[in-house]
């Protein structure tokens, strides 16, 4: 025999061993989570298109577990989402949901709305654990960030050696959720705070005679703002990377150990933030483990990290420009 030979089948044997330890693995990791019970919860608004779309690829992607139940809180829906929420539940058992109406009076701000809607399905984790003993919390937003979820993504969180109380979604053309994130050297006070500061301390474009000059004028001057504090910090995490330890993140999906959200609500009180930001620093919450796993994939592109491209961003302001025209 050749030593090439010798190598080749050498390597063949390796394989086998390896692919072998992998499947006994899984098989181990599997039967570990089909003993565990998990509780989807999420806010939706306007998703008639998607919503049961998207479901059932969350759903898919958490059959893993040996029970999935789903809690979803609706309001200030325009289209036809409330009668697909209502057509989900005559279908499907363990669905469930809460339809809140028209909240915009009541509470005009946007995060205050979404907080409000938050903070029922945190009650509702609280009144329902009486009568089912969850084992993890899945929070999901159900307007296209999920459309890549995979059961891959959700064992990779349990493939792990790491203690941890929340883990959320990475987004492959970069993590998009800079609003909801803290993290040391990376993100550590609100964007929209960072970038109208830095707008308010330089010098303000020319005023031109022409109004499309005047467009591309301000243009160029507040990009270079928003490309610094939010489309730069949309950085992609390669799959292979380690787990990145934050005080918060969101991006779309996330799971949690239900004692998070004990004693710990979705506050808008500090308005210089996101409700998630509130939520993940609570003293309960704040000495909490809460990582972003690379390999949680849940989305490619989305409508908030196609912004990284320069072009994009162009498109987007000048039709708002050619609008008031």
């Amino acid at each position: 025999m050749t030593s090439g030979y010798l190598i080749k089948l050498h390597l063949n044997q390796l394989s086998k061993i390896a692919n072998r330890f992998c499947f006994i693995y899984s098989v181990q990791l599997y039967s570990v989570l089909m003993n565990k019970k998990i509780l989807l919860v999420g806010t939706v608004s306007n998703v008639s298109k998607t919503l049961e779309k998207e479901l059932k690829i969350i759903l898919k992607a958490l059959s893993i577990f040996e029970s999935v139940r789903v809690y979803l809180v609706e309001s200030d829906s325009t289209d036809e989402t409330v009668e697909v929420l209502e057509k989900i539940q005559l279908n499907y058992s363990n669905f469930n949901y809460v339809a809140l109406g028209t909240l915009k009076e009541k509470y005009p701000d946007r995060v205050d709305r979404i907080a409000y809607c938050r903070n029922n399905y945190v009650e509702y984790v609280s009144k329902i654990k009486k009568f089912y003993n969850f084992d993890y919390i899945a929070v999901a937003d159900l307007d296209g960030m999920n459309v890549r979820l995979k059961k891959n993504g959700i064992e990779s969180c349990f493939n792990t050696d790491l203690y941890w109380d929340g883990i959320m979604a990475n987004q492959k053309f970069g993590y998009y959720d800079i609003y909801a994130l803290r993290a040391p050297g990376w993100v550590e006070e609100d964007c929209f705070i960072s970038m109208s500061r830095d707008k308010n301390l330089s010098n303000k474009p020319k005023i031109f005679r022409f109004s499309i000059i005047n467009f591309l004028a301000h243009f160029i001057h507040f990009d270079k703002f928003r490309k610094k504090h939010i489309y730069k910090k949309m950085k992609i995490i390669k799959k292979r990377s380690e787990f990145l330890r934050v005080y918060s993140a969101f991006g779309g999906f996330a799971m949690y150990k239900p004692q998070v959200f004990q004693n710990s609500f979705y506050s808008t009180t500090n308005k210089s933030q996101s409700e998630h930001v509130n939520f993940h620093t609570t003293p309960d919450n704040s000495n909490r483990f809460f990582y972003i796993n690379p390999q949680l994939i849940n989305n490619w592109f989305n409508p908030y990290n196609i912004n990284k491209i320069m072009f994009v961003r162009f498109i987007r302001e000048f039709k708002k420009f050619f609008r008031c025209i």
